[in-house]
């Protein structure tokens, strides 16, 4: 085995080898691995066009009193079916530079302490059983809304459940980059505070502003690698909560479904769906706070440390670490924090307020000020595209 390949995070990566997300890496037969990933996802996609086509002409064949239902689920999977297709195409992109990524690992680890980290296994092994657990939900209540063929929407689900799939994975790099800085500060305490640390080596502090510079530049290449699913994810999570939100606001406001176990369907999706978000964000939030725990010890290390010249290495390597913080952000647009999860949580306010302000919300005769229903629903539909899209953008950045 090829040194790199020892720290690699094997649960989720053979995942993501089932599912062809890395043809490119670690294979001595490209072609066979594209050739995979091609059939695999297009047999994978095919379904998920049955699906938004069976939606779409259940949407025009519908009671009026059902139009705005058939839409708002219309517009939720439409928007599945696009994210997922961007987030498969940058993965089978990206997995070109997978094998550089793990070397930077190793070489870290090779600086630190030549011992190799090893991942977390039971988390990878929890993250992976979660996204089944969704699968499974799913799978389950669409079969009870829908009359589509069993094993089309075992494919669908399983499409859907890809873009998780990549993110399990860059919580497992997230956790792993967690451990290389606990192992970075217990080398950095043991080297300034003289602790007696016997699995930790003695690194002179000049080395170890070096080697939390090298930390730092994988962590932004962690960030990067996954940029582009963070994105994916946020947004395909706002549009659930608002379509969830807001078919459950129609159904039981017009009495048109108040059947327990269904709208319980709709909640739970929505439950896992966030609950998933705050796994996320619990990751990166962690990680931060070991990487803070650097500036801790080094102004413990001040005061009580009287050489000069060590005294200065120390604030060099204080200095970087309030200039370069620690953040999971994507490109500078928003953060991947509990701030986050306090912008999505405030989208369902705005689409309440969307559906009160439209209300009627059937088009029956009832018609308000002589406006046709029909038109209120469209007028709806229109303001909860623009909300999710407008409101969604502005709440993200928030976290700037």
């Amino acid at each position: 085995m090829d040194s790199p390949w020892i720290v690699n995070p094997e649960v989720s990566y053979y995942a993501s080898k089932v599912f062809g997300f890395l043809p490119f890496a670690r294979n001595s037969r490209i072609n066979i691995a594209l050739l995979y990933t091609l059939m695999l996802w297009t047999c994978l996609g095919l379904s998920g066009v049955y699906v938004n086509v069976y939606h779409f002409k259940k949407n025009q064949n519908v009671g009026s009193q059902y139009s705005m239902l058939t839409k708002v689920i219309f517009i939720e999977v439409l928007t599945k079916l696009i994210v997922t297709i961007f987030s498969i195409s940058i993965s089978v992109h990206r997995s070109q530079n997978y094998i550089q990524v793990l070397e930077k690992f190793y070489k870290f680890d090779y600086s630190a302490s030549r011992i190799p980290c090893q991942p977390d296994v039971r988390s990878q092994t929890f993250y992976l059983l979660y996204v089944l657990a969704i699968g499974v939900h799913n799978f389950v209540g669409s079969s009870c809304y829908s009359e589509i063929t069993w094993y089309i929407l075992i494919g669908w689900n399983v499409f859907c459940s890809s873009t998780m799939l990549v993110i399990v994975q860059y919580m497992t790099y997230v956790r792993m980059l967690r451990d290389r800085y606990e192992v970075a500060n217990k080398i950095f305490k043991k080297s300034v505070l003289n602790h007696s640390l016997p699995s930790t080596k003695y690194i002179h502090p000049k080395e170890i502003n070096s080697l939390f510079t090298e930390l730092r530049g994988l962590t932004e290449e962690v960030k990067v690698y996954y940029a582009y699913h963070a994105v994916l994810i946020i947004i395909e999570s706002v549009m659930i909560l608002v379509s969830t939100v807001t078919t459950l606001t129609v159904n039981l406001l017009n009495e048109l479904d108040t059947d327990i176990v269904r709208n319980g369907y709709f909640m739970g999706h929505c439950f896992l769906r966030f609950l998933f978000l705050f796994f996320v964000v619990r990751e990166t939030h962690t990680t931060s706070l070991e990487a803070k725990n650097t500036v801790l010890i080094g102004h413990d290390a001040l005061s009580i440390i009287s050489d000069i010249t060590t005294v200065k290495q120390l604030e060099i390597i204080l200095l970087n670490c309030w200039n370069h913080p620690v953040i999971f952000d994507v490109h500078d647009f928003f953060d991947l924090d509990y701030k986050l999860l306090q912008s999505v949580v405030r989208l369902p306010r705005r689409a309440l307020y969307n559906i009160h302000l439209s209300a009627p919300l059937t088009g029956t005769s009832d018609d308000r000020d002589g406006v046709d229903g029909g038109e209120l629903e469209t007028d709806l539909i229109d303001r909860l595209v623009h909300m999710t899209v407008s409101d969604a953008r502005g709440s993200l950045r928030t976290t700037l």
